[in-house]
């Protein structure tokens, strides 16, 4: 029984950035896909990874299944002497060769147009969740909208698709909960009393590219003094 490989299942292991990471991800897709073992992911980067190519993991392997079950039993079948030795083959060659930077460039492009694609809608409620969302429903998005609601008098909602692809981003890069609360009440205390800046006290500026420089600003104080350095926040 011969095993496709799809570029869409491999391009999001690609683009992780730790390489041996993404080396065992591809490894448990391929035999995923052989003998049908259930992978394994041991990180957070390698289950979020998986969880974007899965529609398309499970659909390829029960196609995989139909073909070896109703093919043609007049053909031979390769000893499974052969098929361990092409599968080593092809995960060797998978791992150990070199990629040219526009290669990678569109691997990064397709893994994160996965997720915005037409077979994989984001999802609009928590009972939605499902794709790209961390296993579980794991990422509090009703706490984080609720803490800049509280923060900035605001009434954002935590089943916007835009606010929680912003969060669900920022999530696969290792924030969490602390840190969001962190930008927000830094932000809302540099902005909050500037009516031109208070504008930005919103989940596509505070959750965008800029979260980790927002993070590490040095907090305003609560009650700024004269000649206080950060009076003018």
């Amino acid at each position: 029984m011969a095993v496709q490989v799809l570029d869409s299942l491999i391009d999001g292991p690609l683009q992780l950035g730790n390489r041996r990471e993404g080396d065992e991800l591809i490894g448990m897709i391929v035999r995923y896909l052989r003998t049908g073992e259930e992978p394994s992911p041991r990180t957070d980067a390698q289950r979020m990874a998986l969880a974007m190519v899965r529609p398309v993991l499970d659909k390829s392997r029960k196609r995989i299944v139909a073909g070896s079950e109703g093919g043609s039993r007049s053909a031979s079948k390769p000893s499974s002497k052969q098929e361990s030795k092409r599968q080593s083959k092809q995960e060797s060659k998978l791992s150990s060769e070199p990629r040219s930077e526009e290669q990678s460039t569109s691997a990064s492009k397709k893994a994160s147009d996965i997720c915005s694609s037409s077979s994989l809608p984001l999802p609009d409620s928590p009972s939605e969740e499902e794709g790209c969302g961390e296993e579980g429903g794991g990422i509090p998005y009703a706490e984080i909208v609720a803490a800049l609601n509280g923060a900035a008098g605001t009434s954002y909602r935590p089943t916007s698709k835009k606010t929680r692809q912003l969060i669900r981003a920022r999530w696969a890069e290792g924030y969490r909960l602390p840190d969001f609360e962190a930008v927000i009440d830094t932000m809302a205390r540099a902005w909050l009393s500037d009516p031109k800046m208070s504008a930005y006290l919103r989940p596509e500026t505070l959750f965008g590219t800029k979260f980790e420089s927002y993070l590490n600003r040095p907090r305003p104080r609560k009650e700024a003094r004269h000649g206080d350095p950060f009076a003018a926040y």
